[in-house]
């Protein structure tokens, strides 16, 4: 195998037995520091709200560290729609008429005339 890789048998076992650097070890804590923050908000944290969750918890970081990670994992925040009303009822416009489910016709009450829709009378 060293030899498909080209690479020295002495190289191929130093590289096994290496530990992790501090540097790696300090990026897997924010990871899951981040992690943990993000869902903790129900996704709702962007990567300047998790920050700053971050740095009132005493861990020093920097703000685009943050986004960097949140980026590499694929945390993005979910962003929740300010309510808007559909209906305008501040008016004073007279109501429109009643609705009949079923069309009176001879006399008899027959359903299923109208097609599946509601018909309104005036």
């Amino acid at each position: 195998m060293c030899a498909l890789l080209s690479v020295s048998k002495s190289g191929y076992y130093e590289w096994t037995k290496r530990k992790e650097s501090e540097r790696l070890k300090r990026r897997k804590k924010l990871e899951r520091w981040i992690r943990r923050t993000f869902f903790d908000s129900r996704q709702l944290y962007g990567s300047p709200k998790v920050w700053y969750a971050l740095k009132k918890q005493g861990i020093h970081v920097s703000q685009k560290t943050v986004a960097r990670i949140m980026k590499e994992l694929g945390l993005r925040s979910r962003t929740v729609k300010k309510y808007k009303a559909t209906t305008n009822s501040k008016h004073n416009l007279a109501r429109s008429g009643k609705c009949l489910e079923s069309i009176v016709c001879c006399g008899k009450a027959q359903s299923g005339l109208d097609g599946g829709h509601h018909v309104y009378s005036d």
